[in-house]
């Protein structure tokens, strides 16, 4: 599976895009997944974080945000819009926000 998505030989999100394919992602790419469709999907992530942290509640301990092959980064822009509201008082203790990319194809 690696060999096909991220080889150096020709992976998928790896190799070169012909000038004017567009990406991969999006109603004009291969596929399209659930945070380009709504806002919605991600911001229920938050606040399902948000409640995780709540619920768990470890006085000075800090938390990573980690999200694996972000595309454009559509998530994590939904997710932290529900951390920086009122309703996210978790904010103080995210010690990082990290995006883990394979690729150049990602734009964000």
């Amino acid at each position: 599976m690696r060999q096909c998505l991220v080889s150096d030989l020709g992976g998928y999100y790896t190799a070169e895009r012909q000038v004017g394919a567009g990406d991969q992602f999006g109603q004009k790419g291969d596929f399209i997944t659930s945070p380009e469709i709504s806002q919605v999907f991600g911001e229920l992530i938050g606040i399902w974080v948000v409640s995780e942290w709540m619920r768990q509640r470890r006085p000075g301990e800090k938390i990573q945000i980690i999200e694996l092959g972000p595309g454009r980064g559509t998530l994590m822009s939904d997710l932290w819009r529900v951390c920086l509201r009122p309703l996210g008082p978790c904010i103080a203790v995210v010690s990082d926000v990290g995006l883990i990319v394979v690729s150049d194809c990602a734009t964000f």
